[in-house]
């Protein structure tokens, strides 16, 4: 099952993402902790991969997905912002919120970029309910948006501003710039 989905949220399972079995031999670095929960880069010469370490299942993990457009090879690296348990379904058992960040490796006339993410995790079911992109920035050829994902006891919120980077440095076309950054507000909901 998935959740309902208003642009955002990407289903999860795709064949090219990687299992706790492409985790196992690889470097690991903790980033943070919350609760008996770890979030973990798990990380190669060539890749990092997100994980969240189980509590109390012998080191089993939990792989986060990363955005269908950025195969697991191109991030470079993986970055916590904030860790937390909280109840957002007002069920009075805490979800696992993960706000992080997935950094790809520079590309030739573009830069880098990163993408900011929020992962919602069901504690009960160790099962990924809500994966949201909440900022993405790069070079000056893309749109680069940032934004707060606010949570009812139903749904979430994402309000989010987005402007073309090339509004910023220049080379922006004639009339591209005058409004300003773009509002955009998206209604989620996730798996219960």
């Amino acid at each position: 099952m998935r959740a309902a989905v208003v642009g955002l949220v990407w289903a999860l399972g795709v064949a090219s993402e990687p299992d706790a079995s492409d985790v196992a031999g690889l470097r690991s670095e903790v980033l943070g902790e919350v609760g008996d929960w770890r979030f973990e880069a798990r990380c190669s010469a060539q890749t990092c991969i997100p994980v969240l370490v189980v509590p109390g299942a012998g080191g089993s993990v939990l792989v986060l997905p990363t955005v269908p457009d950025d195969p697991p090879w191109e991030v470079d690296g993986v970055a916590l912002h904030k860790l937390t348990l909280v109840d957002l379904d007002s069920d009075a058992k805490p979800e696992l919120k993960v706000e992080w960040r997935a950094i790809s490796k520079p590309r030739a006339a573009v830069g880098s970029w990163h993408r900011d993410l929020t992962t919602i995790v069901d504690t009960r079911a160790v099962a990924v309910r809500m994966h949201v992109e909440t900022g993405s920035f790069g070079g000056a050829s893309e749109m680069h948006c940032a934004g707060t994902l606010t949570f009812q006891s139903d749904a979430a919120t994402l309000n989010q501003g987005c402007q073309l980077r090339a509004c910023m440095v220049g080379g922006a076309l004639p009339g591209e710039c005058e409004t300003g950054p773009k509002q955009q507000t998206h209604r989620v909901t996730w798996m219960r």
